[in-house]
Order: C-alpha cells, then structure tokens, then sequence
C-alpha cells in the first residue's frame, strides 16, 4: 500500500489489531457462537515507516459473556513497533 506521507495510517493499525485478537476470541467459542468488538484501545509507541508486520495476541480473559485479548504488533525485528491493543 503506498501512502502520501509514507506511513501507516492508525486505522490499518487497528484494523491488524482487531483481526488478530477476534481470531484469538473464536477459538475459544463452541460451534455456532459468535462475537464482536465492543472496545478497542490502541497506543501507538512509534511510527511504522516501512516494515513487515505481525500481530501477536493472547488470551487474559475468556468469560461466558465477555472476554479479553491483548496483542502487539510486532516489525521483522519483533520489537513492540507500531502499537499494542
């Protein structure tokens, strides 16, 4: 993706965060349940200028009604680059 001001926008970097963090969450669901979003919050520690990146994520809470993921976004380096959710 080219972008003007050569870096990521924040909702890329979101959009990357939630992704992964639903993924975490439906693997925790029995067949036929379902999820959705009701918060995120995303700090960003430093600009992403140009890099490969991967989200990680883990499971802090899987309740029967709520649940709780966090995830880094991680450059080639593994450093906590862009933003955790």
């Amino acid at each position: 993706m080219q972008i003007p001001w050569a870096r990521f926008t924040a909702g890329i970097l979101c959009d990357i965060a939630d992704a992964a963090m639903g993924m975490a969450y439906r693997s925790t669901l029995a067949e036929g349940e379902t999820f959705t979003t009701i918060e995120l919050k995303i700090s960003f520690l430093r600009p992403v200028w140009k890099a490969k990146l991967r989200a990680e994520e883990r499971m802090v809470h899987a309740g029967g009604t709520l649940g709780l993921v966090e995830c880094d976004i991680l450059d080639e380096a593994c450093r906590a680059h862009p933003a955790r959710a």
